[in-house]
């Protein structure tokens, strides 16, 4: 069951029109596998983020919450596309007491497997909200390649998993006599102490005749990191299975590889499968950034850039957003003109691909973005790189979309940023708007984006004070919170 391609994951809001965009906000992903009789099945896995819908309180006094989920799979290989499976179904959440506390709101999974023959596919998912009148649906999508079950070595696809242990009664995530819980978030650690991960091996036979090892590591960039290890001896055999966990609690906040190499008996590799994650950890400092210390890359600097230091100064403020903590420290302990000079060339050359990279090539990019930042999101207090448009802008590029409300009767004007994907995340909306409707200053005020503004109840900020209801319970507004990932000071 080798890869041909990787998969593609992609979520998609339908029907977005201004305020009735949805917050149901949900993780999906697909693992191929082989039974013990070597036919080819799927594992697909769908995840509801529990703060990102409504909930209702029951005649039993708890509060639940409830989605409508359709899924379908179509055979990419026939001409006509054709619909092989459909299944729908309510996700129902598990029941709160209370829905105030923000740590009871756990997410809510389903799981399911499809047996399949050799092919391409696509596995849709809707997800919206049962209890969101004229709730528009979360798409997501996900194209596979599936080669069948042969009688050859072969391995499953790297399943993250949050609990591995043996099963006491049958349930959905029952196999091989163990429970085996997925971790569904596409590969994002929010504070996590554990990685677990989950393998099988096919007709090891076929290809190794002697004890061979499985040696799992997590990877920066191509770097082992020697502590994140896991190795395990094995015998060949039709049918085994690998899990390991890694206590990723002191990972400083960035993206992994967790890699897994089969090796034989003479220590040489014979299969390798490598999966990405992102680990967003607020408990430690960020990965130790290169030293700028004295004033080396001062010529360099003067090869490549001919800024005053008034202007120097302004560019090296404009870095911030996508600089890491330990840089923001060095920026702002600078003194010298060649202390800036340095630090300003060693912060580009930081992010070359190879030394022959010309500076220019990475700063002139980004500057482009600054001045359309400034001619765009400029507001009567601040040049627009500063606002929160223009801070969104250049930290995670474009959208792919902008909904623009600014003269809608009775609510201030607004806008709603959409992308289609920014790393790891999909999906993820962006709201402005103009409350004091003289600076055009357009502040953040909701975002399903990790690490930003979360506010539930946006739409009742956008409604104009003057006109919002009388009766409205001001103390019911949700959670309003703010982790500051990019290390940035608003």
């Amino acid at each position: 069951m080798k890869r041909i391609y990787t998969s593609i994951v992609l979520l998609l809001l339908m029907g977005v029109s201004s305020l009735e965009a949805s917050n149901v906000s949900f993780f999906m992903d697909v693992c191929r596998f082989q039974d013990t009789q070597g036919k080819a099945y799927i594992e697909y896995y769908i995840s509801v983020d529990g703060t990102s819908v409504l909930y209702k309180k029951g005649a039993d006094g708890q509060y639940q919450a409830s989605v409508k989920v359709a899924i379908t799979l179509q055979d990419l290989g026939s001409d006509a596309k054709s619909l092989i499976f459909s299944d729908a179904l309510n996700l129902l959440s598990m029941p709160l007491k209370d829905t105030v506390k923000g740590d009871q709101r756990q997410a809510f999974m389903h799981q399911g497997r499809i047996q399949l023959r050799k092919g391409n596919y696509k596995l849709q998912v809707e997800v919206e909200d049962n209890y969101v009148e004229d709730d528009k649906p979360m798409i997501g999508m996900n194209e596979f390649y599936i080669e069948g079950g042969i009688p050859q070595f072969a391995m499953s696809d790297l399943e993250f998993i949050s609990h591995f242990g043996p099963t006491l009664t049958e349930n959905a995530h029952s196999k091989h006599g163990y429970d085996i819980i997925p971790f569904v978030t596409n590969g994002v650690y929010v504070d996590q102490n554990l990685l677990g991960v989950y393998l099988e091996v096919y007709n090891a036979t076929s290809l190794l005749k002697e004890d061979y090892f499985l040696h799992a590591t997590i990877r920066q960039g191509s770097q082992p990191l020697e502590k994140y290890s896991h190795i395990i001896t094995k015998k060949p055999k039709a049918f085994d299975f690998f899990e390991a966990a890694f206590d990723i609690s002191d990972l400083p906040s960035q993206t992994y590889t967790l890699q897994v190499d089969v090796l034989n008996s003479k220590n040489e590799t014979v299969e390798t499968l490598k999966k990405r994650f992102f680990v967003s950890n607020s408990r430690v400092a960020s990965a130790v950034t290169p030293a700028y210390t004295g004033v080396d890359g001062v010529a360099e600097y003067d090869n490549a850039f001919r800024f005053e230091e008034e202007q120097l100064d302004y560019y090296i403020a404009t870095l911030r957003y996508i600089s890491t903590s330990d840089e923001l420290v060095y920026a702002k302990a600078l003194e010298t003109f060649d202390e800036k000079k340095s630090y300003f060339y060693q912060f580009w050359a930081n992010r070359r691909q190879s030394e022959q990279q010309p500076i220019q090539a990475l700063w002139r990019p980004y500057w482009m973005k600054i001045k359309y930042a400034n001619e765009h999101f400029k507001s009567s207090l601040r040049d627009g790189w500063e606002t929160d448009r223009g801070r969104v802008f250049l930290t995670y590029g474009g959208p792919n979309n902008i909904d623009r409300a600014h003269n809608e009767p009775g609510k201030y004007p607004y806008e709603i940023w959409q992308y289609n994907r920014i790393g790891v995340q999909a999906g993820l909306t962006f709201v402005f708007y103009n409350p004091d409707l003289s600076t055009e200053e357009y502040v953040l005020l909701h975002s399903n984006k990790y690490g930003e503004v979360n506010n539930p109840r946006w739409r009742f900020e956008i409604v104009e004070r003057s006109i919002r209801s009388s009766d409205f319970d001001e103390t019911g507004k949700g959670d309003l919170r703010f982790n500051n990932m990019i290390g940035v000071d608003e």
